[in-house]
């Protein structure tokens, strides 16, 4: 039994306790959020190297073989004859844009806008997976909390039922009184388990943000008093994802436009070939020294009819525009709405924490003086239930006053990070 026992502290020992820091940096570290955002920024660096590379201009060779039979060309004499000729061709070339309308340069600046969007969207993702595991550790330590209470709450009870039982054996109180203290205690133990059943809820919320399946205990932390805040609030990245989008929609309308201008190209290339019509005269190698040629033209292509569908990309590129930049000042405005609300919620629970601790201490005296009185058989038992439920709903709003400030301040830190 004694081994039994201590295996039992042993695991309940080994048990990991979290505190709020370790779970967010567990959570940031593993969440799919996260992983899913990483991809999309090796996405935006794979297409923004494209771009780049697509300045580099690209060379292809080819070579080609075969046989024409009956009536051809000699390509050496230029005269027609009477036979199979063979023949093969070698060629390398190259093509580099020269101009486009800088189509080029701004999908290179436009594919690095929207890389930049996916890095700073990276960190609106941590400030939501922060904000939900604040939220989450919230309802898990007022739980806990509440755990606390209900078994201080219980065993003051059960000391309570023990002294109506030496009162019923001296004939001070009646037998129905037990009853009563007995209904008590159960009514406690019902509260209890459903202040277990809440944390292990909250715990299990908190355990798959944090992407574990181990079970683990949270840490209750010391309530320090806010801190203050700067009046200058630095910009939230949800912003800034806006204002990089806002430059990739301003980079798609350049190179919309880009399809009025001519395109402007280099062609270079070199070649060589043999045909067996001149075997006589020259042998393979010597023909392919022969034939050596090289080549270089410009090519120029203007546009000068695109049945409208030039226009119609620059306003479908313009609307884009104006459409993120709705959206830039509606984010703008909810985030500091959001800000505004949640510095008014902590000044308003700093009141209400200041009242709930005034009414904990006079529920409390009231409490005590109470239960002398009963000692002294000058209350009923009921009358000292409630004034023992009247303290603990002060405790209960005591509790999660204090929390909601705590954690309510935590979460207006995370959007001056």
């Amino acid at each position: 039994m004694l081994i039994f026992f201590l295996l039992v502290y042993a695991s309940a020992s080994a048990q990991k306790s979290y505190s709020l820091a370790e779970c967010i940096t567990r959570a940031q570290q593993h969440n799919p959020d996260i992983l899913l955002q990483n991809l999309n920024i090796s996405r935006a660096e794979n297409t923004l190297s494209q771009s780049l590379k697509s300045r580099l201009p690209m060379v292809s060779g080819s070579v080609s073989s075969g046989l024409n039979g009956g009536r051809s060309i000699d390509p050496f004499s230029n005269s027609f004859v009477q036979r199979t000729i063979s023949y093969n061709s070698f060629s390398v070339s190259t093509n580099l844009l020269l101009f486009n309308g800088f189509s080029l340069r701004n999908q290179i600046e436009k594919n690095r806008a929207n890389k930049e969007a996916e890095q700073v969207q990276l960190e609106v993702v941590r400030k939501e997976i922060r904000l939900a595991v604040i939220e989450a550790y919230e309802n898990g330590v007022i739980s806990r909390e509440m755990i606390r209470l209900q078994r201080e709450s219980l065993l003051d009870l059960e000391e309570q039922a023990e002294s109506v039982k030496e009162r019923i054996k001296e004939g001070l109180m009646a037998s129905y009184s037990l009853m009563e203290a007995e209904a008590q205690i159960a009514s406690a133990r019902f509260e209890l388990t459903i202040a277990e059943n809440n944390y292990l809820l909250a715990k299990k919320g908190l355990a798959q943000l944090m992407m574990t399946e181990d079970d683990f205990e949270l840490m209750v932390p010391q309530l320090l008093s806010p801190l203050i805040l700067p009046e200058n609030r630095v910009q939230h990245p949800a912003l800034r994802v806006w204002d990089s989008r806002m430059r990739s929609a301003r980079y798609s309308v350049d190179i919309a436009r880009a399809e009025k201008y001519p395109r402007l190209s280099l062609n270079v290339g070199l070649g060589t070939s043999y045909s067996s019509g001149a075997v006589n005269e020259f042998n393979y190698f010597q023909q392919l020294g022969h034939n050596f040629n090289q080549f270089t033209g410009l090519g120029l292509s203007i546009p000068i009819f695109s049945n409208g569908l030039a226009a119609s990309r620059i306003e479908a590129a313009r609307i884009e525009e104006n459409m993120i930049g709705i959206q830039k000042n509606k984010a703008e405005i909810q985030l500091n709405s959001q800000i505004e609300t949640l510095k008014l919620e902590l000044t308003t629970l700093k009141e209400k924490l200041n009242s709930a601790e005034i009414n904990l201490k006079a529920q409390t005296r009231l409490y005590e003086a109470t239960k002398e009185k009963f000692k002294e058989g000058l209350v009923s038992q009921m009358e000292l239930n409630t004034y023992r439920l009247n303290r603990e709903k002060a405790q209960v709003q005591s509790i999660q006053t204090r929390y909601e400030l705590y954690f309510k301040n935590k979460i207006l830190e995370t959007f001056y990070e």
